[in-house]
């Protein structure tokens, strides 16, 4: 299965305040995760230099 990730549930998942996360983690060892390249654009720029290395 593959899954389209938003910018938003990426972003919360990267930072640990996603309601989604547990969702995300189990569907993490069945499926394929896939993002735009806007998606891709939005996280790199928002990104804080404390979160480059997790990012």
């Amino acid at each position: 299965m593959t899954v389209v990730v938003d910018t938003s549930i990426l972003i919360d998942d990267l930072r640990g305040g996603c309601p989604a996360a547990d969702v995300l983690r189990v569907a993490r060892t069945t499926c394929h995760f896939h993002a735009s390249e806007a998606t891709r654009v939005e996280v790199l720029a928002g990104m804080q230099a404390s979160e480059e290395v997790q990012t």
